[in-house]
């Protein structure tokens, strides 16, 4: 009984690291970036080129500044060792929640007006992540 009452519980935490992430490829498919939430809601993305990683999994997030009473910003940079000690007000580290994905493609060619390349391919493709921040309602 313990068995499948484990199994089920990796299961469902499976499904709901494959429901958050993104997968995006480069035309080729020489370059492989992953998008992703981790267990706290922090965005997550890792890079590979030809399955050998490129940038391993690393964390996105952001602090804004705090005003004071007077409307002064605080502009110098302190590093944050402990995030649950940010002020929600302040915190873009994690809570996110992925609201919706796009992913799209652009291929053109163009002829420079001087250079070694008579013509240049810009050809790429491209994940938009709209992220939602419930707890500050953002």
């Amino acid at each position: 009984m313990n068995i499948r009452k484990n199994l089920s519980i990796v299961a469902t935490l499976f499904c709901a690291i494959m429901v958050n992430a993104q997968k995006l490829t480069s035309p080729n498919g020489n370059l492989e970036m992953n998008f992703s939430l981790d267990a706290k809601g922090a965005p997550v993305y890792e890079l590979s080129y030809k399955g050998k990683p490129v940038i391993k999994p690393s964390k996105l997030g952001l602090e804004l500044k705090k005003e004071d009473a007077n409307k002064h910003t605080d502009f110098e940079w302190k590093e944050v060792k402990d995030v649950t000690t940010l002020d929600i007000k302040t915190n873009l580290y994690d809570g996110f929640k992925i609201e919706k994905t796009e992913i799209t493609s652009f291929d053109e060619t163009w002829q420079p007006v001087w250079g070694e390349e008579k013509e240049i391919r810009n050809h790429y493709n491209q994940l938009a992540v709209t992220l939602a921040q419930p707890k500050n309602n953002r």
